[in-house]
């Protein structure tokens, strides 16, 4: 059997898996017919069914949105294969941490002190995101459970203002809001003026659902503790684990079919696609004159 709970919170309701399959036939079938090109499997059927509390209609409304931003913004996500990004990686900015919190959930760190807008772009960070969420995305327990990011400000440079305009803190609230999990939250830590000002700047461009998963930590961190638990945690949060980059980022390597296997926006070029609806027009055409023949020749 297969736990959902509904997002009004009126409880927990069941669906067997006859009836879970059912449901992933349904929105595979939607996607076949709106000619999405992303994957079919059962478990990225999953990922969005589960986020949108197993509502077909509603997954397939967040899956055309996501198809449809990540076209858009092809920059936002990763195009190429993961060995270009060895340079991005290698500036220890984000990891995704071993084990999970006190929920099930894993823990996604990112250290904005070591971000900079002078050498990097937002898409940059933005395809770093998508690339570590995407080595985690299949794991039935994440889609079940979700996900803590760990939002590091230590350090932050008044300099990241300068890729928050309106339009990029637009396209950025949507780039979050469409993260394929049901459950995640932002444990911002070591908050300083600089995080108030630009959480200000963000937030008028957040869903008041996507503002509530933001928790704000000073000084004090034993609500995070509290929160998260200590034995996921790294040292330099009061944690237990010792925290190895260079470790976790061989991890991500391993994971690399996964993440190519996410990267369903296969990259084609106008000729290419044009070529493509060139051939469809020209089947229609043909299947159209065939039918006249075939009136024409019964009448």
């Amino acid at each position: 059997m297969f736990k959902v709970w509904k997002s009004n919170n009126e409880g927990p309701i069941i669906l067997s898996d006859k009836e879970k399959q059912k449901k992933i036939r349904e929105l595979r079938k939607m996607i076949q017919i709106a000619d999405l090109d992303v994957r079919l499997d059962d478990i990225y059927m999953t990922r969005w069914l589960n986020c949108r509390d197993w509502n077909v209609d509603a997954a397939f409304k967040r899956v055309t949105k996501f198809y449809n931003f990540k076209r858009d913004n092809p920059d936002w996500y990763m195009s190429k294969d993961i060995s270009h990004y060895e340079p991005l990686l290698q500036r220890k900015i984000c990891v995704m941490l071993d084990g999970r919190d006190r929920r099930g959930r894993r823990v996604y760190l990112i250290r904005a002190g070591h971000m900079n807008p002078d050498e990097i772009s937002l898409q940059d960070m933005a395809t770093l995101h998508y690339m570590w969420l995407e080595s985690i995305a299949d794991e039935p327990e994440t889609i079940e459970n979700g996900m803590a990011v760990l939002l590091d400000m230590k350090n932050t440079s008044w300099k990241l203002c300068k890729w928050f305009s309106p339009s990029n803190s637009k396209l950025s609230g949507k780039f979050t809001g469409l993260t394929p999990l049901k459950n995640f939250v932002v444990h911002m830590v070591n908050c300083s003026t600089a995080c108030t000002t630009l959480m200000g700047m963000l937030s008028p461009f957040f869903s008041a659902e996507l503002r509530s998963k933001f928790c704000l930590h000073f000084k004090d961190l034993s609500l995070l503790h509290k929160c998260l638990g200590k034995e996921v945690l790294p040292e330099e949060y009061g944690g237990n684990q010792k925290l190895d980059f260079d470790k976790l980022i061989q991890k991500l390597y391993k994971s690399k079919k996964i993440i190519e296997n996410g990267n369903i926006l296969r990259e084609k070029t106008k000729n290419e696609r044009n070529a493509e609806i060139n051939k469809e027009n020209a089947k229609k055409c043909s299947d159209r004159k065939s039918n006249q023949q075939i009136i024409a020749a019964l009448d």
